[in-house]
């Protein structure tokens, strides 16, 4: 009897370090959130970045309707979609950084206030990794946001890949992390390549494939393999064809940079 007690606990425990308990989410939940990551995709071929901050604010106001169809957090993981997305949209068209600040400010109390109650440990991936995407952008643009926030975003992406090494939009985002903090902060490019390679060949949908096809080709481009970024970058687009993120992106490899570098060159750090 002893010996069950102890083999019970120690499973337990490894169900525990897996993450087995983090909280499920509805099947209508997934396919909500794999509607606006297509959406995501569609609206890379708009025209005007005006146009696809309309097609996402006409998302959120139809979802507003569905709100008491989910759960608290549920509704978090939608709504941490939409935001980011209008966050993506309004940098695009000059919004000022102030103003970009103070939306993910008011996102990341609100997460942190649910989080007091329902612990992150137990929550699930989704939320984890998107309310590590909220700190990122609310980090962009201060230094002292960077320290304070930095550690948790890894963290974040960290415990989403070690409990679902399948997890295609995580292992994007985690890579991106690796890609862009200094190894003496546990940055590494070559775990960056790893998980974006990973990415696309876990990739469940048209979507995740599209976007973790454009992050791997930009990985091989830095890494002088241009022919199989080309590759890369073509499946991309061929999951859609009217894509100007594939164009851009393609332009700028043509001029020799990587979207990783062009990036760069666009961020800068205001301290607030």
């Amino acid at each position: 009897m002893i010996k069950v007690k102890k083999y019970l606990i120690l499973l337990l425990g490894v169900f525990f370090a897996s993450g087995l308990f983090a909280a499920p989410i509805s099947s209508a939940a997934q396919n909500k959130i794999d509607e606006f990551m297509k959406l995501r995709m569609d609206i890379t071929a708009c025209s005007t970045q005006q146009e696809a901050l309309a097609k996402v604010e006409s998302f959120e106001k139809q979802f507003a309707g569905q709100k008491a169809s989910f759960n608290q957090e549920e509704n978090l993981i939608i709504d941490n979609f939409i935001l980011l997305e209008k966050y993506n949209c309004l940098s695009k068209m000059g919004t000022s950084s102030k103003t970009l600040r103070e939306m993910m400010k008011t996102q990341k109390e609100t997460l942190e206030a649910y989080f007091k109650k329902s612990p992150r440990k137990q929550a699930n991936k989704w939320l984890v990794c998107t309310y590590g995407d909220v700190l990122s952008c609310f980090m962009a643009f201060s230094v002292g946001d960077v320290l304070s926030c930095g550690l948790t975003v890894k963290d974040c992406y960290d415990s989403v890949i070690k409990d679902d090494p399948t997890f295609s939009y995580g292992l994007t985002n985690a890579a991106q992390w690796y890609y862009w903090a200094p190894g003496i902060n546990g940055g590494s490019k070559k775990k960056a390549g790893q998980y974006f390679e990973r990415a696309v060949s876990v990739a469940r949908n048209d979507a995740e494939k599209y976007f973790a096809e454009i992050f791997y080709s930009q990985y091989l481009f830095e890494n002088k393999q241009a022919d199989q970024c080309a590759v890369h970058l073509n499946k991309a687009g061929a999951l859609c064809p009217a894509s100007k993120t594939v164009q851009e992106v393609k332009a700028q490899n043509t001029a020799g940079k990587s979207m990783f570098a062009a990036s760069k060159e666009k961020s800068s750090f205001k301290d607030n």
